[in-house]
């Protein structure tokens, strides 16, 4: 099972492609937007595509923060309770409801993302960079599932655009245009765990008055003294 954390880096991925192929010529997320660092994002483009056309984007996550405004929170000191497990067999074939629950804890992070996009023509640039300053106010969240049951909505923050163009250097590496931008995700890192409830409840009442010792009884108890027992069956939901 992917790590949450790897979850979110393919999240980021798949929204780079979604929010700029209107821009730039984005026709593969596999061929056009790679999870790499930019020195070796040239080379992995070139390898995918057998060719050295410039024309994609790099995402590459450079740290993971906690994140102390929202460390309080009642998911990462108590955990949240889900859904009862799955049944199970028993020993003896037969299938029991397992009363344990799917439970997680969450700690919330700051994960902190570059984009690299390249291109052979400045103006495409100027297009991508117009459209990232323009996604604060158009749905800035990444939506993902946790457990393919649980949607999350993870809000974005955004940076200021830095050119990183080796212009000087364009006659000996060739002639491309670099532009880096920054996108900050508010996530969580999710650990899972279990819990177990109460199956059945068994009420007994016994006759007191004829009872010396109440520690001794409760060792051995006597079965005359019985009134009255009733099994309680608490049936899980699947």
């Amino acid at each position: 099972m992917a790590s949450f954390l790897k979850i979110i880096d393919e999240g980021v991925r798949a929204l780079v492609y979604a929010k700029f192929s209107s821009v730039m010529s984005f026709t593969d997320i596999n061929a056009h937007v790679l999870l790499f660092p930019p020195e070796i994002a040239v080379r992995q483009v070139a390898e995918k595509r057998n060719e050295t056309s410039l024309e994609f984007a790099n995402v590459w996550r450079s740290g993971v923060e906690r994140d102390l405004a929202r460390a309080s929170t009642s998911i990462a000191r108590r955990g949240l309770h889900l859904v009862y497990s799955n049944s199970d067999e028993n020993s003896s074939g037969e299938t029991e409801l397992n009363t344990g629950i799917d439970s997680v804890y969450a700690v919330p992070v700051k994960l902190t993302y570059n984009v690299w996009f390249w291109s052979l023509s400045a103006e495409i640039l100027n297009q991508v960079d117009e459209l990232y300053l323009f996604w604060k106010y158009s749905d800035p969240n990444l939506y993902l599932n946790y457990n393919d049951a649980y949607p999350l909505e993870l809000d974005l923050m955004f940076g200021d655009v830095e050119d990183e163009s080796e212009i000087s250097s364009m006659y000996n590496i060739g002639k491309y245009f670099v532009h880096r931008v920054p996108i900050i995700v508010e996530g969580w890192v999710f650990s899972s765990f279990d819990i177990k409830t109460v199956k059945k409840i068994v009420i007994t009442v016994w006759d007191r008055d004829d009872v010396e010792s109440i520690s001794e009884f409760i060792k051995d108890p006597d079965e005359t003294l019985k009134f009255f027992e009733k099994e309680i069956v608490l049936e899980a939901e699947e």
